[in-house]
């Protein structure tokens, strides 16, 4: 059937055919088989195997993971004919490496991929070298991310990538990125990144450097990233408790992340700060209700003041008329006429969560705590859209434990800090028929 090239353009033939193979890959005898096959260079040249074949099955063996599978691994990119053939097996172990580091490499497969990173010149698999922890990579990723003068999405893709792969040196290229960039999303993907790195420093630099954090979105990622790890939560609430940072400047959602530390200092800081957190109670929600109904119903509002108010409150989560984020549900197609729908679930975010967005806490075997979304899941990696609007992927290897929350990433006190001017606004904007231009 492979090498029926007629049958190339059909929508079920190549991938019956793949899954046919698939299912035998790690059978003696059918292991055997193919390997055998792809010791003739014309078997690698067929079209179908080229399109459907080849890169599926090296992914196929790297995610599998295990002594022998990477060592057909090994075998299958020493026998790729031409540079195309090995481009298609390198292209197969990114995809199976996606989100992790390279597991221990037996030394067959290390060698074969050297030479052929060696031979990568334009760097079109520096992303499976920093994964190996490949030195020729490695440092060319650590210049691009530095470089100033380069693309922003290609530092912002290897900055993402050295925060699923630490790497000696990428601490002090990452603060001296956040430091001297002019890139606000290069600044935030450092601040999400750095969370990777257990290194006191990175807590004391971040809170240095937050008055000087002007951007909402820079605030937002850098108060996520302090609350992942103990100890860089006690370096920010130390500073809050001598007065270098105010207290106003967290919201609900992070004091209650930090207050998850079962730390001592942490929990009489947060007490000291902000009482007792706890969940609202049912009569303190609908007191709130009745204040928001109160001031809507009066009339008033200015759908476009409104739009502004939308956008530094809730766009970082909420999409609205095409414009926004995706941690939280689009809001376009909701009840938007509907009073009582917005009020029930601005004061009650966790009254009713739909299942895609359920919160999950992560604790990871390097000491950190993450809470978000999961966006995305495979046998290998979990990736969590956090409550800042970032996206962090995690080798599942790398979970110590996983758990849904009750609670709504979405925080209570949403509203806390507008004016009932800004209030009345907001909600002409949610209910107006028409985007406001």
């Amino acid at each position: 059937l492979l090498r029926r090239s007629e049958d190339i353009s059909d929508v079920h033939i190549p991938l019956l055919t793949w899954w046919t193979i698939e299912a035998k890959a790690e059978d003696s005898t059918g292991r055997q088989l193919i390997l055998e096959q792809f010791e003739h260079p014309a078997w690698w040249r067929l079209p179908m195997v080229e399109r459907f074949i080849v890169e599926r099955i090296v992914q196929r063996y790297g995610m599998a993971g295990g002594d022998e599978n990477l060592r057909t691994c090994a075998r299958l990119l020493k026998a790729a004919p031409t540079s195309v053939a090995v481009n298609l097996v390198l292209n197969g172990m990114e995809k199976a490496f996606a989100g992790r580091a390279a597991a221990s490499f037996p030394p067959e497969l290390k060698e074969a991929i050297a030479k052929a990173l060696d031979a990568d010149t334009e760097g079109q698999h520096r992303s499976l070298g920093v994964r190996v922890g490949h030195p020729g990579a490695l440092q060319a990723a650590l210049r691009l991310v530095a470089d100033e003068k380069a693309k922003p999405e290609q530092r912002i893709e290897y900055i993402r990538l050295l925060g699923e792969v630490p790497q000696p040196g990428s601490v002090q290229v990452l603060l001296g990125t956040l430091a001297g960039s002019k890139n606000i999303a290069v600044r935030r993907e450092v601040l999400t990144s750095l969370s990777r790195y257990d290194d006191a420093k990175i807590g004391e630099l971040v809170v240095g450097e937050f008055d000087r954090l002007q951007d909402e979105t820079l605030r937002s990622a850098a108060l996520t990233l302090l609350a992942s790890r103990p100890a860089w939560a006690l370096t920010l609430l130390s500073a809050i408790d001598a007065h270098k940072i105010p207290a106003r400047s967290l919201p609900l959602d992070i004091v209650r992340q930090i207050q998850h530390f079962s730390n001592p200092q942490i929990v009489k800081l947060v007490e000291k700060h902000w009482g007792k957190v706890k969940p609202t109670s049912p009569a303190e929600k609908i007191a709130e209700m009745t204040r928001l109904a109160k001031l809507t119903v009066s009339g008033g509002g200015d759908a476009m003041a409104g739009k502004v108010v939308f956008t530094n409150t809730c766009a970082k989560c909420h999409k609205l008329f095409g414009e926004g984020g995706t941690v939280g549900p689009d809001l376009t197609g909701y009840e938007r006429d509907n009073l009582r729908y917005w009020l029930e679930n601005i004061a009650d975010p966790s009254a009713v969560i739909r299942d895609e967005f359920v919160t999950f806490r992560i604790e990871t075997k390097d000491g950190r705590s993450l809470s978000g979304i999961i966006a995305a899941q495979d046998k290998a990696t979990i990736t969590l859209k956090l409550n800042d609007g970032q996206s962090v992927r995690l080798a599942r290897e790398q979970i110590d434990d996983l758990a849904a929350l009750t609670v709504s990433l979405m925080p209570e006190d949403v509203l806390k800090g507008l004016s009932d001017v800004q209030i009345r606004d907001l909600f002409a904007y949610l209910m107006s028929r028409t985007q406001k231009k």
